[in-house]
Parts: structure tokens; sequence; C-alpha cells
């Protein structure tokens, strides 16, 4: 996953230094040619590479177009909320999914495999509210305090370094 994370990282440094020139319509339209590149040529790209790297320009054009929007569905509070909450989902997805298949398994006979539609479901709405729970109560907590006490540190920084040295 250090590649895909530092992949967006890039997007990120690139996006914010040129978000007023790039479009949310430029980043749709060269993530529908690079997605179109890869559904086309996917039978040819081994499965390890297409799954870890080959779509990073795809999906990096995606985030870059998304973060672009300055209306419509991704700015509203509900979304905006989910995307706080990204991070938090990104970890936990995983885990529920397996603690679903476990209970599954363990108490119901393998029921929800017959159902993977419903297991999907159950999956990505435990995964949402486990996500946002963990973001409210410990990942913007600890946000805020990181940020408090950087600010802190770097403003005695400051005030230190523009007192004149005595000569």
């Amino acid at each position: 996953r250090l590649p895909e994370f530092m992949a967006g990282i890039a997007a990120y440094v690139f996006w914010s230094a040129n978000r007023q020139r790039i479009s949310a319509s430029t980043a749709l339209s060269l993530f529908a040619a690079m997605a179109t590149i890869i559904l086309f040529f996917h039978r040819d790209i081994p499965e390890i590479v297409l799954h870890n790297g080959a779509t990073v320009g795809a999906w990096v054009a995606l985030i870059v177009a998304a973060a672009s929007m300055r209306g419509g569905v991704l700015t509203h509070p509900i979304a905006v909320s989910l995307g706080q909450a990204s991070f938090s989902l990104y970890l936990l997805h995983g885990p529920v999914a397996l603690a679903v298949f476990a209970v599954d398994t363990m108490f119901f006979g393998r029921v929800l495999r017959e159902w993977p539609w419903s297991t999907a479901t159950l999956t990505t709405i435990l995964s949402i509210a486990l996500s946002s729970i963990v973001f409210a109560t410990f990942e913007e907590p600890c946000r805020r305090a990181l940020r408090r006490r950087f600010s802190e540190h770097l403003r005695k920084q400051e005030s230190h370094a523009e007192r004149p040295t005595p000569t």
C-alpha cells in the first residue's frame, strides 16, 4: 500500500499547486481515458500489476476530479463527513468483512455467503458506521490535539527566533 499512499500524497501536492488550473471536467476526461485503456488491455496485464499499480493513473485522476469539484453531491455535508472518515474506513473495512464472515460461519452456518449482495451491504453499513465512530471519537480528537501541540511548539520556536541575541 505504500506506493498507493505515496501516489496519493503526490496527487495532493500536484493538485494543491495547480488547483486553479485544473477543472473537474479535465480530470474526469483523463480518468475516462485511463479507465478505457485499462479496460481495453486488462486481459494483457498481469493481475498483480493491474491491482498494484496499473490503475494508479485512473484513480489519481478521479481523486483530482473530485477534489476539484466546487458543487454537487460531493460537497454535501454527508459526503464531506464520509470523506473525513475515509481513512478509518480504509483501515476498518477489511476487518469488518472478516468479522461478518466469522459471525456468519459461527452462528448462521454460512447463510450470508449464499447472498453476496446482502453480505456486501451489511459489511458496507457496518464499516461506514464503525469508521464514523472511530473518526469522531479517536481520529479527529487526536488530530486536534496534535495540531494544538505542534502549533504551540511552532509558536515557541518563532518567538525564540524573533528575540534579538545579546551582543
